[in-house]
């Protein structure tokens, strides 16, 4: 598993998000554009591998959720605060969100595992709605 986010947050708000749904492992895969081996793997990972954030950001937007909606149940509040902190800059102009997120990511190589999770929660807020908006 490459360096990302924590897999035993992401299997507990995948689980959570699936049983909610009535979904299969297979049919949530299907709906991220992912393998199925890749959320059996997270449901059966040992709680200090790590998860890549392409795959969390494929398993959240499958799901049909926000990063928010996603982990609302997340111990602590950090990660919720960095996706609704990526969520209100994204409601700045473009070119601002762009030097913003060019911040972020310079400062990600330079943070702790911790950190630069939350960095990367920003990020992908911000991606989002510069893909969309």
């Amino acid at each position: 598993m490459a360096v990302g986010m924590s897999i035993k947050m992401v299997r507990e708000a995948l689980s959570r998000a699936m049983a909610e749904r009535g979904w299969s492992a297979n049919y949530t895969a299907r709906r991220a554009g992912i393998e199925p081996n890749v959320i059996y793997r997270i449901e059966s990972q040992e709680t200090g591998e790590r998860l890549a954030w392409v795959t969390v950001h494929k398993l959240i937007r499958g799901l049909g959720l926000t990063y928010s909606e996603f982990f609302r149940d997340a111990p602590g509040d950090e990660m919720i605060g960095a996706a609704r902190l990526g969520q209100a800059l994204a409601s700045l102009p473009p070119d601002d969100r762009g030097l913003i997120l060019d911040i972020v990511r310079r400062l990600v190589v330079e943070r702790s595992a911790k950190e630069r999770d939350l960095l990367r929660a920003i990020a992908i807020a911000l991606e989002d709605q510069r893909d969309t908006g």
